[in-house]
Parts: C-alpha cells; sequence; structure tokens
C-alpha cells in the first residue's frame, strides 16, 4: 500500500507515510558543510542528477540542541 498508481501507471510514493519521510542525518556544525559537499559530489558521480545531489545533501543537518533557553518577555 505505499505505492499508489493511476491510469497512467504511474508509481507514486505517498510522502506522508512513516517509512518515506526524510531521513535526516545531525552531525556538528563545523562538519556539515563539507558533508555536504561530500555526499552531493557522491550522488552526481554515481550518475545522478544535480537535483538528486541536493536533496541527499540536504539531508545533512546540524545537530540540535533542544535544551536552549528562551528569552521570556517580561511582564510590565
Amino acid at each position: 500500500m505505499g505505492k499508489l498508481k493511476n491510469k497512467g501507471h504511474w508509481d507514486f510514493k505517498d510522502p506522508n507515510r512513516k517509512s518515506n519521510r526524510m531521513k535526516n542525518i545531525e552531525m556538528p556544525m563545523k562538519q556539515v558543510i563539507d558533508e555536504r559537499r561530500k555526499k552531493y559530489e557522491e550522488v552526481i558521480s554515481n550518475g545522478g542528477t544535480q537535483m538528486q545531489g541536493l536533496i541527499a545533501a540536504w539531508e545533512i543537518i546540524p545537530t540540535i540542541n533542544k535544551r536552549q533557553p528562551t528569552n521570556r518577555r517580561s511582564k510590565k
């Protein structure tokens, strides 16, 4: 049920399914840019398009610190 077929027999992966969601790779910000370049070049060298390379590169994201303090407004 992951793929749907329409009248033109075109396979469509449902983006709303959990198995089809983007799988991000988290790493420190210092390494993100270099790793994105490596991933982009890897996809291009394997015969992928520029769009596929960009999508693969954007799967690498900086590590998110979820415990950051928030700036609270003072009550006046």
